[in-house]
């Protein structure tokens, strides 16, 4: 077990000379302990001291170049690259590398999969490989940047190879190398740890939590944060790298993308490096975020002429998720490994963006066990409602959670149902509104999400009142990436639609029943005007939180922000399941009913 930080033994303080209660079911209320229990919320204003760059004469906070040191191929021939390692279940763990170098040029096509083979090699001790695992799963892609044939400028993915390795022991430690031996092409040595089995005997068990990570500086800062905090997973909750932030000439674009749907896919490389010292040494896990989607174009078809390049008669039909589907495939299967690109198509009309709601998308949505807790990863770019194909399995496993295996109920998504910054405020009311009595229901105990560029956790909450009976929500938009700080609270900044609701922009990119987004006022107002009661404690910088599930009861969650040493914790709450109140259980019955025939 990682050793624990100073503040760790500080927290469980509270807890000595009771004894822990016993495992509670789905029904339960959650308390926190801390010390800000019973302090009014808390806000920590922007210092400006959060960012290696300011963002006020660029508007954004720029990229090093990509020839540095932590980003540049630096490996010849077919060496291995780009090396992290997904938890895919139980004694299971996916090897991913690139073999090649992405290119970029007019008439680029991608390289012949069947030149270099996927193997992984592995053993107890350094440098004494015993056992191997190899498999057909090596796939590249093209990304096209302009919409009319590949015989213009483009890109070429390397060779993406993915091993999954299964039957490993719960908890061992593996020195592994990837690459092809009957070539000699074959990574430096790693090591890395299988996560414990799923179990109550496993605890306490300790995941790493970032989001909106990109290739900044202050992404470099946090993965290094993260590496210091030693925990056994990684949970990275959607945008990964923002690759879509930039024209395929590698400059800035303008914040507002898609910008004639271009995206630079050599940051994708730059990531994949930039995060190897952290991914091939801690397992992963990822969700699909906005900054993924890459609309690319990938046909032209009979249809009404709109969007860029559509000709009369003819509509743009574009792939969304390509490089996220085809780089990072997250267990929605465990029998087999998922990394087909371009299942999902993207049909824009003139301004409105939305994904196809006949689309189906790898990576969009999965669950699986840790110690002690059952999680459930969604997304809100794809279908959500009711009739979609998300929705429905959604239901399907929550009610299949077994709470005396997995007592602890956590609901990973990109876009928060709960933030009171300005920046994307109230975004993913739709889904909120459709999932939020659902969670109630069965009793979800945390929700984690990013999005907005910043930290805050929210008070146990049900429609935006402080309800013991409700999850709490934490969101670590805050990884380090280059659109910079959301330093406003909403209640300062007050937009214009605070006012006039009519003004509130549609965000492209959340997949709404009916394309437009949803108003809700609470106590007749669409913005509050102070930080609102169910709000914790919010503060505008870059950093990573640790979540460590101690027992069937306890869960401790520290949040560390970058400008202070790693030991020091910033924010940090003890998370207690306690016994329903007979209040909890009648909300929970009434939130249930209001779920299923929303």
């Amino acid at each position: 077990m990682p050793s624990q930080p100073a503040c760790w033994a500080l927290a469980a303080l509270v807890l000595l000379g009771a004894a822990l209660p016993a495992a509670a079911g789905a029904g339960r209320s959650l308390q926190v302990q801390g010390s800000d229990d019973s302090a009014p919320p808390k806000s920590v204003p922007y210092s400006g001291g959060a960012e290696y760059a300011s963002t006020s004469a660029l508007g954004y906070i720029p990229n090093p170049p990509l020839a540095s040191a932590a980003l540049v191929h630096n490996v010849s021939g077919m060496e291995p690259d780009q090396i992290h390692v997904t938890y895919w279940g139980p004694g299971a763990l996916l090897f991913s590398w690139a073999t090649g170098e992405g290119v970029v040029g007019p008439g680029v096509r991608p390289a012949n999969p069947k030149g270099v083979g996927s193997w992984v090699l592995w053993g107890e001790q350094s440098g004494e490989y015993t056992q191997n695992a190899t498999s057909n799963i090596s796939l590249a892609y093209v990304a096209p940047y302009t919409n009319a044939s590949l015989d213009q400028l483009s890109y070429a993915s390397p060779l993406l190879h993915h091993v999954l390795v299964t039957d490993l022991t719960p908890g061992s430690t593996l020195y592994y190398v990837v690459g092809d031996p009957e070539l000699g092409e074959l990574s430096e040595e790693y090591s890395i740890t299988v996560p414990p089995a799923p179990t109550l005997d496993s605890l306490p068990f300790r995941i790493g939590v970032i989001a909106d990570v990109g290739i900044t500086l202050n992404s470099s800062d946090t993965l290094a944060h993260v590496m210091a905090s030693k925990p056994q997973l990684v949970w990275l909750i959607g945008d990964v790298c923002y690759a879509d932030q930039f024209l395929s000439n590698g400059t800035h674009t303008p914040k507002g993308y898609p910008t004639d749907y271009h995206t630079y896919q050599p940051i994708w490389d730059a990531f994949g490096r930039l995060l190897e010292p952290l991914s091939s040494s801690i397992p992963f896990n990822f969700i699909q975020g906005n900054h993924e989607i890459e609309p690319m174009m990938h046909r032209m078809r009979p249809g009404k002429g709109q969007g860029q390049g559509a000709g009369q008669g003819m509509a743009a039909q574009y792939d969304i998720f390509k490089s996220l589907n085809a780089r990072w495939p997250v267990p929605q299967d465990p029998t087999k490994v998922q990394t087909q690109a371009g299942q999902a198509t993207f049909t824009p009309t003139l301004n409105d963006y939305h994904p196809d709601p006949t689309a189906t998308t790898v990576n969009g949505y999965y669950a699986q066990d840790v110690p002690g807790a059952h999680v459930m990863w969604l997304s809100a770019h794809i279908p959500f409602d009711q009739s979609s194909p998300q929705y429905k399995w959604f239901m399907a496993d929550i009610k299949a959670v077994n709470r005396s295996a997995t007592p602890w109920l956590l609901v990973n998504i990109h876009v928060p149902f709960y933030s009171s910054y300005a920046d994307q405020f109230k975004v993913n009311e739709a889904m909120r509104t459709i999932y939020e009595p659902l969670f109630l229901h069965y009793g979800v105990d945390l929700v984690l999400s990013g999005h907005v560029h910043s930290y805050e956790r929210t008070k146990p909450v049900y429609n935006y009142t402080v309800d013991e009976c409700g999850p709490v929500h934490l969101i670590v938009g805050d990884g380090g990436n280059v659109e910079g700080m959301a330093a406003e609270f909403i209640d300062v900044a007050q937009p214009d639609y605070c006012k006039n609701t009519t003004l509130y922009p549609a965000m492209w990119f959340i997949a709404n029943p009916d394309g437009k987004p949803l108003i809700t006022l609470q106590d007749g107002q669409f913005c509050p005007t102070s930080q609102p009661a169910w709000s914790a404690y919010r503060e505008p910088s870059f950093g990573h939180g640790i979540l460590t599930i101690q027992n069937a009861t306890h869960a401790l969650w520290e949040w560390h922000k970058n400008q202070v040493d790693d030991s020091q914790v910033s924010d940090s709450v003890m998370l207690t399941r306690g016994s329903d109140s007979e209040a909890c259980t009648k909300a929970r019955a009434a939130a249930g009913a209001a779920g299923t025939s929303s």
